[in-house]
C-alpha cells in the first residue's frame, strides 16, 4: 500500500489540476488576508471567513473526482489489482491521496493568510482559539474529502463525480447556513409598544416578552441540531464566530462577555445555540470522526462487492 500511495502522490500532486488549485487557493488567502489589513477598531472587527474555505473544500471535491475518475476510465484500477494490490488497499490510497489534496489547499490559503495578517492573529487570539478556529476548518475540509472519495469510487465517472461533489459542497454550505439561522432564533422575544399624543409626541412605551413564533420546539431542534453538527462544512463556519473580536474577550471571561453580547442581541440571537457552537467545540469532532469512519466503512464495502469491470 505505501507503494501505491507513493505513486499516487507522485503523480497527481505535480499534475496541472492541482497547481491550478492550489495557486487560486493562494490568491484566496491573499485576498483574505489583505482584506485584514486595516486597524481593528469597535466599528471594525475582525472575523474569519468561511467563503474561501468553501471554495477549497469544492476544489479538493473536484480534484478527487477528476484523479479518481481518471483511475477508472483509463482502466489502472484493474490493472493495478491484477498485479497483487488488495481492493481495501487500492480504496485507502485513494481516501489518504484526497485527504492529504484537502490538508495541502488548507495549507495553500491559511499561510498567506498568515503572512499578511498575522499581526492581528496574535495581538488578539491566544494559540487557544486558532487552534480551535484553524482546527475546525481543517477537519471540516478533510471530512468533506472521505465523503468526496466514498461519492467518486461509488460513481465512477469523473464528470458525474464532480457534479455531484459540487453539488453537495454547496449544499451543505446552503443548508448549514439555514440551519444555523433557524437555530439561532430566540425564544422569547421582545415586543415594544408605544403610545403618542395627538401631536406626535410619544407619550408611554411598555415592553414586554412573548414566543417567538420562529422558535423551533423539540423534537424538531433536536433534530436540527443533528443535521447540522452532522454536515462536514458546519465547523469551518463556525470557526469564523469563534474568531470574531466583535463579541470574544479572548480571557478568561469569555464566557460571560459572549452571554452579554448575545443577551443585549435577545431579539434577533438565541444565546444558548451560540454559547454551544462558540464553546462546546468538542461537538463537531464528536459528530464528524464517527461519521468519517462510517464512509469509510461504507466506501470499503461497495467496493469490495462492485465489479471493477
Amino acid at each position: 500500500m505505501l507503494r501505491l500511495l507513493k505513486v499516487q502522490l507522485g503523480t497527481r500532486l505535480f499534475s496541472l489540476w492541482f497547481a491550478v488549485s492550489a495557486v487560486f487557493c493562494v490568491i484566496m488567502g491573499i485576498i483574505l488576508g489583505l482584506g485584514h489589513d486595516k486597524p481593528v477598531t469597535a466599528d471594525h472587527g475582525f472575523q474569519l471567513e468561511d467563503f474561501p474555505y468553501i471554495i477549497a473544500i469544492m476544489l479538493c471535491g473536484a480534484l478527487a473526482a477528476v484523479f479518481i475518475g481518471s483511475e477508472f476510465s483509463e482502466g489502472t484500477v484493474r490493472s493495478k489489482l491484477t498485479v497483487g494490490y488488495k481492493r481495501g488497499h487500492f480504496y485507502l490510497s485513494q481516501l489518504i491521496l484526497t485527504a492529504v489534496i484537502a490538508v495541502l489547499l488548507f495549507a495553500c490559503i491559511t499561510l498567506p493568510y498568515f503572512l499578511l495578517a498575522y499581526k492581528y492573529f496574535f495581538s488578539l487570539y491566544s494559540a487557544g482559539y486558532l487552534i480551535k478556529g484553524f482546527g475546525l476548518i481543517l477537519l471540516s475540509m478533510v471530512g468533506s474529502s472521505v465523503l468526496f472519495t466514498l461519492v467518486c469510487m461509488t460513481v465512477r465517472m469523473r464528470t458525474v463525480s464532480i457534479i455531484v461533489c459540487a453539488a453537495l459542497a454547496l449544499g451543505f454550505d446552503y443548508a448549514s447556513s439555514q440551519l444555523r439561522r433557524r437555530l439561532m432564533f430566540p425564544e422569547m422575544t421582545e415586543k415594544s409598544v408605544v403610545e403618542f399624543s395627538e401631536e406626535g409626541a410619544k407619550t408611554n412605551e411598555e415592553k414586554s416578552f412573548e414566543k417567538n413564533a420562529l422558535y423551533k420546539e423539540e423534537p424538531v431542534r433536536s433534530f436540527y441540531k443533528t443535521a447540522y453538527y452532522l454536515m462536514p462544512v458546519s465547523a469551518a463556519k463556525d470557526a469564523g464566530s469563534i474568531l470574531n473580536t466583535w463579541i470574544m474577550a479572548f480571557g478568561e471571561d469569555d464566557e460571560q462577555k459572549i452571554t452579554d453580547y448575545y443577551e443585549a442581541k435577545k431579539m434577533t440571537w438565541d444565546k444558548d445555540f451560540a454559547l454551544e457552537t462558540q464553546l462546546e467545540t468538542w461537538r463537531y469532532p464528536a459528530w464528524l470522526l464517527p461519521e468519517m469512519l462510517v464512509f469509510t466503512a461504507a466506501g470499503l464495502l461497495i467496493f469490495r462487492k462492485r465489479n471493477i469491470n
